[in-house]
C-alpha cells in the first residue's frame, strides 16, 4: 500500500449541520477500522484539515476523501494529494 497525505484547505465560513459531523465521525471511524485511514484531523485555527491514507494509488485515496461526508457538503473549496514513503526510524 501507498501513503498519501492530503491537505484540505479553503474552509467554507458556514457551520457544518450536528448531522453532517455525526456522519464525517462515522466514515472516519469506518476507514480506521478498514486501516484505509491513518490519522486525520483540523490544524490549529479549524480552517486547514489533513489527512493520511492507506491506498493503492492516488485515485483511491481520491476518492476516499471525496466520499466523505464533509467533502459532500463542499466544507473545504480546495485540497492537495501527495504520495509519501514513511520513514520508522528509532
Amino acid at each position: 500500500m501507498k501513503q498519501f497525505l492530503i491537505f484540505l484547505r479553503d474552509k467554507d465560513g458556514s457551520e457544518l449541520t450536528p448531522e453532517v459531523i455525526q456522519s464525517h465521525e462515522n466514515y472516519v471511524e469506518k476507514l480506521k477500522r478498514q486501516g484505509s485511514l491513518k490519522i486525520c484531523g483540523p490544524f490549529a485555527g479549524n480552517d486547514k484539515a489533513f489527512f493520511i491514507y492507506s491506498s493503492e494509488n492516488i485515485g483511491q485515496a481520491a476518492a476516499l476523501l471525496l466520499n466523505d461526508p464533509i467533502m459532500k457538503e463542499k466544507a473545504f473549496g480546495s485540497y492537495e494529494i501527495h504520495e509519501f514513503h514513511e520513514e520508522n526510524r528509532a
